[in-house]
Parts: structure tokens; C-alpha cells; sequence
């Protein structure tokens, strides 16, 4: 049995709902120059949340803000470790989504690395970017989630490529 690749991603807004903090990928190379979530791997021993602080800080430079978890996205297809061989099984994996709320954006300037800028972005324009596939609509369903933060949210949902 081939092991599940465990990932965290996540999704900042700014407090008023109209930007989103967002990467813009570099590898693996079927993400290369598309925004996503920001995440990355869970370390052993790591719960998704203490993943998604960790990933977050790392990848920004900033304090983590308070992560509410809103989707588990799984799947069996395109990861950084997807054999490409003809009858090869492929890897699992599993994507535990979180979002966050930062309250004065303008006060919360990602450095981001060299090779993976973090930017925030006008909501209404983000259609106009290179975006992972299904990122348009795990951005409104983390919408949602902070929308009506008082009822649970969690959606399970599986995508194979």
C-alpha cells in the first residue's frame, strides 16, 4: 500500500473580504507560475494546524494568524513525488484547507521567499491570474466559512487528476 502524501494549505483574507494572500508556485512544475493556497507539507509528529502555522510563518515571514479549518481535500493523482509511469500506482494524497481573517492587512506585509513571492491580491481580479484549478471555488467555500464562522463548515471532498 502506497502512503498518503499529507499536505495544509491556506487561505488569508483581509479583514474587509477583498484581497487574498496567495503564492505564486515554482515547483513542483505543474504548479509552476499558478497562485495557490499557502502550505506545504506536515512534518511527522506535526498536527495539520501546527503544519499550517509553521508552513505559514516559513513561507511569509509573518506571525501566523488564528486558522479555522474548512475543507480536507483528497485525491490520487499530481503531487511532487506522482510517478509517471505507465502502470505504476499513484501516489495519495490528502490537503487539509484552513483560512484566516487578518484584521489590518495593510500592517501584515508578506516577505515571502525568493523563489515563492506571497502577495495579497484584489478578490475581484484574482480570475485574472494563473490560478491552481480548484482555487476559485476553495476560496469561496473559505468565504463562506468566515461568513458564518457561528455554523461548522467542513467539507470533505475528493478530486483525482
Amino acid at each position: 500500500m502506497i502512503p498518503t502524501i499529507n499536505y495544509v494549505a491556506g487561505i488569508t483574507f483581509s479583514n474587509t473580504s477583498t484581497k487574498v494572500m496567495l503564492i505564486r508556485k515554482s515547483r513542483p512544475e505543474w504548479m509552476k507560475g499558478k497562485l495557490n493556497g499557502i502550505g506545504g507539507h506536515i512534518e511527522p509528529n506535526e498536527s495539520p494546524l501546527e503544519a499550517m502555522r509553521r508552513e505559514f510563518t516559513e513561507e511569509t515571514k509573518l506571525v501566523s494568524p488564528y486558522w479555522t479549518p474548512f475543507a480536507v481535500l483528497t485525491g490520487i493523482g499530481l503531487t511532487s513525488k506522482v510517478s509517471t509511469a505507465p502502470n505504476k500506482p499513484q501516489q495519495p494524497w490528502l490537503v487539509h484547507w484552513f483560512t484566516a481573517i487578518i484584521p489590518n492587512h495593510t500592517d501584515y506585509m508578506p516577505e515571502g521567499t525568493t523563489d515563492e513571492p506571497v502577495s495579497w491580491f484584489n478578490l475581484e481580479d484574482i480570475h485574472h491570474y494563473p490560478i491552481m484549478p480548484n482555487l476559485l471555488w476553495l476560496i469561496h467555500m473559505a468565504l463562506e466559512r468566515i461568513s458564518n464562522a457561528n455554523v461548522v463548515h467542513r467539507y470533505q471532498i475528493n478530486e483525482e487528476y
